[in-house]
């Protein structure tokens, strides 16, 4: 019998958190994967690798406003300890959840990859799309987001074995060169990858990894040989080895690849940012076609693509687009914004002939700029915004809020930061419906899909 309620054990000396064990049933998963209980001495603490409902043992490795202080003992807080909130590492599951599923990978407890693999791929579906709904109603609240929930897009259930969902989807990848000197059993593997492997769980190591569950099957044969190719040292930092698995074989560093999708063509470099999921990827690009055709057909105002990178999205929606040089309307020009100076020679090269304008500066200052030179510049326009993990800035929420948009399309991959910019955006636009992208299947990552429309229209 676990006793809740039982006095942490093991504090240190001089009072903080840190190393303290006690036991706390999981009430919630959160943004970043963790699970969220409720502990009555040590208060909200965050433990990685469990599941909701699960009792479990933990020890604290960092806190933030807590600490154990007698002296400071009061009706409110009569064990002396200061609110705040604890990270904790998972020490025993002492009563698993019916949903817990033994993890694929034989290095999922040192490697840092993937970090849901003990949850089934249907299931984690499901708390992806809670964590969304719960940082909604928590971050931009006042609506029913379950109702503006549209059906994840996802790979299909095709059954067991090595062809299952949520396997082999990855075609693009960073490694890291492991330190020569270093002969040990766990680093040097004759049958994979030898000096190449993945960041240390909670570290800035790196740990040689024999098989990668995740990987796309070609990047698993050509990196057992990849550590003799002289392209390796384009990379500029010789620890690191970016790869993507094209049509017929890899592509590592400097090495340009093509990517072809429905008429689609793209050229990029393997160390640029390119979405990862080669199974995926294909769904979400014909769905976009699908779901914004009615709206993009006969557009007449400006399209603008920010944080375009090579060109993916806009490139996959320039057949929808009317002619530009055909438009009535003044206004209508086609934009793609990108900062990354190496992404923006291949965004320039990828969209020759589709009548876009191509822009290189940040994405708050060219929208700071097309305002200033006129308010009306982006009325009515259609925006797509594809932003790293960080989000929409405050200037870029204020210019999107005042810029009088008809029309956002807002893919983003992280669930609280959307949350956010969501309930900004709501200031002058409403959401007409969200999804979530199962782009990273065994981890905690999160890519949501959501289209907003103007107040006013």
């Amino acid at each position: 019998m676990f006793d809740e309620k039982a006095e942490p054990q093991s504090a240190s000396a001089d009072g903080w958190t840190n190393g303290v064990e006690a036991v706390g049933t999981v009430e919630k998963l959160i943004s970043g994967g963790a699970g969220l209980l409720r502990h009555q001495s040590l208060g909200v603490c965050f433990v990685p690798h469990v599941l909701p409902g699960e009792l479990v043992r933990f020890r604290v490795v960092g806190s933030a406003g807590l600490k154990l202080c007698n002296e400071k003992q009061d009706e409110s807080n009569p064990r002396g300890f200061f609110r705040g909130f604890s990270r904790a590492e998972l020490l025993e599951v002492l009563r698993p959840s019916p949903l817990r599923v033994r993890p694929r990978c034989e290095h999922y407890d040192v490697c840092g990859g993937c970090d849901w693999q003990h949850v089934g791929y249907r299931t984690q579906i499901e708390l992806k799309s809670e964590i969304v709904l719960e940082n909604l109603q928590r971050l931009a609240g006042g609506k029913d987001y379950r109702a503006l929930m549209r059906p994840a897009i996802a790979e299909s259930d095709c059954g067991a074995g090595e062809d299952s969902p949520g396997w082999g989807y990855r075609h693009r990848a960073k490694f890291f060169r492991l330190d020569r000197e270093d002969s040990t059993p766990e680093n040097i593997v004759s049958n994979g990858f030898r000096r190449l492997g993945f960041r240390r769980r909670e570290s800035r190591e790196s740990v040689g990894v024999p098989r990668c569950q995740i990987l796309d099957p070609k990047i698993l044969r050509i990196l057992r040989d990849a550590e003799d190719s002289p392209s390796f040292g384009d990379e500029g930092r010789d620890e690191e080895l970016h790869v993507f698995a094209g049509e017929q074989t890899c592509h590592w560093g400097a090495e340009e690849f093509d990517y072809r999708w429905n008429g689609l063509m793209l050229r990029s470099r393997a160390r640029l940012f390119f979405q990862s999921n080669a199974k995926v990827l294909p769904l979400l690009l014909a769905e976009l076609q699908k779901s914004l055709a009615p709206i993009l057909s006969g557009w007449q105002g400006s399209f603008v693509d920010l944080y375009a990178g090579v060109g993916l999205f806009s490139g996959c929606l320039a057949p929808l687009l009317p002619d530009p040089g055909c438009g009535e309307n003044p206004r209508q020009k086609y934009f793609a914004v990108e900062r990354s100076s190496e992404a923006f020679h291949y965004l320039k090269q990828n969209l020759t002939g589709k009548g876009f304008r191509c822009c290189q500066e940040e994405v708050g200052t060219f929208l700071k700029k097309t305002l200033q030179r006129s308010r009306s510049a982006l009325q009515g326009s259609f925006i797509f915004a594809d932003p790293s993990r960080g989000g929409l800035s405050t200037a870029v929420r204020r210019h999107l809020n005042s810029c009088g948009a008809e029309y956002i399309v807002y893919l983003s991959c992280d669930a609280a930061s959307f949350a956010r910019d969501i309930g900004h955006l709501t200031q002058s636009y409403r959401v007409e419906y969200w999804r979530l992208i199962d782009f990273y299947p065994q981890t905690h990552h999160i890519e949501t899909l959501a289209l907003l429309k103007n107040l006013r229209k």
